[in-house]
């Protein structure tokens, strides 16, 4: 995919506005850098779920981001895959 002038911050604000949430993402990443395997999974059946939740809300933002692309070509190459590595992820935690 080729990124799009419209798709890029507009301005400095936007870039600026950005900055609170990187803050915020590392302070919690110092304070807990090595999450438990079990909070992990908890993490990743939320974040499966989520997808799951919002499978066709975004399943129409990729169509409409594409031009009317397809809803089955989305789940097929979207959605299924993200699914799979993240059941992927969570049976190979222990190791």
């Amino acid at each position: 995919m080729v990124a799009d002038i419209a798709c890029l911050p507009q301005s400095q604000r936007e870039v600026d506005a950005l900055q609170p949430l990187l803050a915020a993402q590392r302070v919690a990443c110092r304070a807990d850098p090595m999450p438990s395997a079990d909070q992990r999974r908890t993490w990743l059946r939320a974040l499966r779920q989520a997808i799951l939740d919002e499978k066709q809300a975004l399943v129409e933002a990729v169509s409409s981001d594409f031009g009317n692309r397809a809803h089955s070509e989305t789940l097929l190459a979207e959605i299924m895959p993200s699914l799979h590595g993240i059941d992927h992820a969570a049976k190979r935690l222990h190791r």
